[in-house]
């Protein structure tokens, strides 16, 4: 979870953490920037972009895989919520 804003990891750590090729990550991040969950810069990495409203959340979620990395609990700080 990235807050608002914040810096994504690079392409090379996506790939090394869900083990996919570079490839993979570089079509999810488009999808991601189609979908304005996501922005990118000339020259940087991607951030985490805005949800306007639930529908945008929904829509994007349609048609979506979920899988369970992790489970556990968490406390995050107003920042983050």
């Amino acid at each position: 979870v990235y807050p608002v804003g914040s810096q994504l990891p690079t392409e090379h750590e996506l790939c090394e953490r869900f083990s996919v090729s570079r490839y993979t990550v570089r079509e999810a991040l488009r999808r991601l920037r189609d979908d304005n969950l996501v922005a990118s810069r000339p020259s940087t990495n991607s951030y985490a972009q805005d949800v306007m409203s639930i529908d945008d959340l929904l829509a994007f979620a349609q048609g979506a895989r979920f899988a369970i990395e992790t489970n556990a609990m968490v406390t995050v700080d107003a920042a983050l919520a």
